[in-house]
């Protein structure tokens, strides 16, 4: 008997067992709330930009995204291939992380508009 089946045959009983005690399953696995206030809506967008991309500009990064903190991410650096393998790194790691836009440039306008601005650039 392949675990599938198992499962099935061990909750129907379950089920069943329960019904001769009289218990409303809708009780049992699902709680109202109540007294809950609707989520916050807000209209707002929060930017952070990131400068520099090495160790610790990364390390803000990966933070602030799995945090949470920012709806809109800019990174920036003066390197294009470092700055490439570094969002190809979230890109591939954005299923696990919150819904964020990630922007990249070696550009500085993009980060017209930041309410934040994180400069971990270095000398080179």
């Amino acid at each position: 008997m392949g675990l599938e089946n198992w499962l099935l045959t061990h909750f129907r009983n379950k089920i069943k067992r329960q019904k001769h005690t009289n218990l409303d399953l809708t009780q049992t696995f699902f709680k109202p709330i109540s007294n809950v206030a609707p989520p916050y809506l807000s209209k707002r967008q929060i930017k952070i930009s990131v400068i520099g991309v090495r160790n610790v500009g990364m390390s803000i990064v990966q933070t602030i995204l799995t945090q949470d903190l920012t709806d809109e991410l800019v990174i920036i650096d003066n390197k294009p291939d470092k700055l490439c393998s570094e969002m190809l790194d979230l890109q591939h790691a954005a299923t696990f992380l919150p819904r964020v836009k990630i922007n990249s440039s070696v550009e500085y306008y993009v980060i017209v508009e930041s309410e934040l601005c994180i400069v971990t650039a270095d000398a080179e």
